[in-house]
């Protein structure tokens, strides 16, 4: 048995059909969904990292300080 956690989320009809559609690209051909969520999240990870915002980052700017 596996060791990684289950996590359950909800996701919008069109977010959903199109990772399902990336299983018609080359490199997602032989991924279960499952993997193709957790390579899409660890690229999201990485570039998230770097600091800077992306499209689509839709945080709030924190409060100035006063």
């Amino acid at each position: 048995m596996t060791e990684m956690k289950r996590t359950t989320i909800s996701l919008p009809d069109d977010l959903y059909h199109a990772i399902f559609e990336l299983r018609k690209d080359e490199r997602y051909m032989r991924c279960s969904y499952s993997e193709i969520v957790r390579r899409l999240v660890e690229i999201g990870l990485d570039v998230s990292h770097d600091g800077e915002p992306k499209a689509g980052d839709h945080r709030p700017d924190p409060a100035p300080a006063q």
